[in-house]
């Protein structure tokens, strides 16, 4: 889950990510097929579309924040140039020291 914090409980806004389908797992990372649910004023809105989420499998890993970081970085920079085939990043961040990348699923990319 990851939130915007905001001093102001009433004007918290935060999306919150429900697991569908396990799609693949490597040796580092897993890739899931989620939903997202949009929380605005303590009010919770499901969204229908489907999104991929890349996470690390292994806690503690430096070697995979490297990677993730790296990943994310070059997502952003093919997006900067139109890239036709990559998926779009919606949101980034960690949990329970857990990196992930949530992105459109238009070109689910192999762990």
């Amino acid at each position: 889950m990851t939130w915007n914090f905001s001093l102001d409980e009433e004007d918290r806004k935060f999306n919150r990510y429900e697991v569908q389908l396990k799609y693949n797992e490597g040796r580092y990372t897993a890739i899931y097929i989620i939903s997202r649910q949009v929380c605005v004023n303590n009010e919770t809105e499901e969204k229908n579309t489907l999104f991929a989420m890349k996470t690390s499998i292994r806690p503690y890993s430096v070697n995979i924040s490297l990677r993730m970081k790296r990943e994310l970085r070059m997502l952003n920079e093919l997006k900067k140039y139109k890239c036709p085939y990559c998926p779009t990043v919606l949101d980034s961040g960690r949990v329970a020291d857990l990196p992930f990348i949530v992105s459109t699923q238009s070109a689910v990319y192999t762990s």
